[in-house]
């Protein structure tokens, strides 16, 4: 009887993760000094290896795990800046610390700004955007959802921000 090669490679990818999982969490909790972002990312790199097991060099998995995990740590730190943007602006509701009306009021025009250079950004790009940047998606279910290859989101979202940065440079020149 033949081994079915399906049950193979994932029995493969579960003892890459047996093996390997403890070490690409303790390097994302270094990287990021986050649990929660380190076992979040942890999680995708494995997703990703699960992805392009066809290409995955099982003979140096560590140097592959570690530079996929690098990676989305860099854009991870990346987001977290504009993140607490979204969230001081009260993009998702109501700002969690009691405001004077001054302060609202420049919090309100800061969203009306946001959603001004949202409503900018052609509609794939903006998707793309919302889903990583307000609701924390990963790239790796950004794509699932949208039924597009990882590399695709990666390259929406890097667009999206590049867009955003330069209509943002744009406005406060104004």
């Amino acid at each position: 009887m033949k081994a079915d090669p399906v049950l193979a490679k994932a029995l493969d990818l579960e003892r890459l993760y047996e093996e390997h999982g403890p070490y690409v969490q303790t390097l994302l909790m270094r990287v990021l000094g986050s649990a929660v972002d380190a076992e979040d990312l942890t999680h995708d790199v494995f997703l990703i290896a699960h992805r392009k097991r066809s290409s995955l060099e099982l003979e140096l998995p560590r140097s592959w795990l570690t530079r996929v995990a690098l990676g989305l740590a860099a854009n991870r730190r990346r987001t977290r800046h504009l993140r607490q943007l979204v969230r001081r602006t009260g993009f998702w509701g109501a700002p969690s610390v009691e405001a004077s009306a001054e302060k609202e009021l420049i919090e309100e025009e800061s969203t009306r700004a946001l959603y001004h250079l949202l409503e900018a950004l052609p509609e794939k790009k903006r998707v793309v955007f919302i889903l990583f940047e307000i609701q924390e998606l990963s790239c790796v279910e950004i794509a699932e959802l949208l039924n597009v290859p990882v590399k695709t989101v990666y390259s929406r979202l890097c667009s999206a921000r590049h867009e955003l940065l330069k209509a943002k440079r744009g406005a406060s020149a104004s």
